[in-house]
């Protein structure tokens, strides 16, 4: 919600566009920040659990003594390897080729839709969303104009 109100106050059809991606980076950054803090947290839950021999990547990397700094990116460094196609275990391989060809085909169409910014549909319906920002229509009653007439639009 608070990105579309962001996104309404953005004057310019490029800088909309290119406040898109900068979304779906941010997606891909606080997936792996998830991703790095469960997997510190995995490796802390069962630090104290082993038995004479065993070990985990907490444990063998003495990860207790680091700073939080230092523990928290080892955590994001690993993580952003699994979200590249360069990982060994099978299952982690595919999750990241999807994400990965993902991202990259979300910023080709993205860069695609820059380059046709000139677009007689795209334009007028930007049009219209600075009409009714500009006369302050209630959001409301804009929501309900703009998804009307998209409707009506590809009704044609």
């Amino acid at each position: 919600r608070i990105l579309h109100e962001i996104q309404d106050q953005i004057n310019t059809e490029a800088l909309s566009i290119c406040f898109g991606i900068s979304k779906i980076i941010l997606v891909l950054v606080l997936a792996n920040h998830i991703v790095a803090c469960c997997w510190y947290g995995i490796g802390e839950m069962g630090a104290d659990d082993f038995e004479p021999g065993q070990t985990n990547w907490v444990v063998e990397n003495q990860m207790a003594l680091r700073t939080l700094e230092y523990r928290y990116f080892t955590s994001l460094h690993w993580s952003l390897t699994q979200f590249t196609p360069a990982s060994m275990e099978v299952v982690v391989l595919l999750f990241a080729m999807i994400t990965f060809s993902s991202f990259v085909s979300i910023l080709t169409a993205s860069m695609a839709e820059l380059r046709n910014i000139s677009s007689d549909e795209t334009r007028q319906f930007w049009l219209l969303r600075r009409y009714l920002r500009d006369w302050h229509v209630q959001r409301r009653f804009a929501i309900r104009i703009q998804r009307y007439l998209e409707y009506a639009y590809q009704k044609q």
